[in-house]
């Protein structure tokens, strides 16, 4: 879960599902921003990482790759390429 610095948004992850929601609480009840974030069954969803401003989410699979996604207003994209863990790093994915 990632919260972001006003407390506006929230990120939250669906354990076991491979997708995150990330929620706007800045109205009487919370609205989910856009759809699933879909990022795979393996994401790390304790360790994803919301943006200040809640318009930028990532979400790290443990010991393999980092997923960067942008709200464009409508919809969640994928930013760029993966972030791929390096072989000879320590874990990746812990902390984003």
């Amino acid at each position: 879960m990632s919260i972001t610095r006003d407390g506006k948004k929230i990120a939250i992850g669906v354990n076991g599902v491979g997708s995150a929601r990330v929620y706007d609480l800045s109205g009487s009840n919370p609205t989910q921003v856009g759809n699933d974030i879909n990022y795979g069954s393996n994401a790390a969803w304790r360790a994803i990482s919301l943006a200040d401003d809640g318009n930028r989410i990532a979400i790290p699979v443990l010991n393999q790759k980092t997923g960067v996604f942008d709200w464009d207003g409508t919809s969640w994209n994928k930013l760029g390429e993966d972030l791929i863990k390096p072989p000879a790093s320590p874990s990746l994915g812990e902390k984003v």
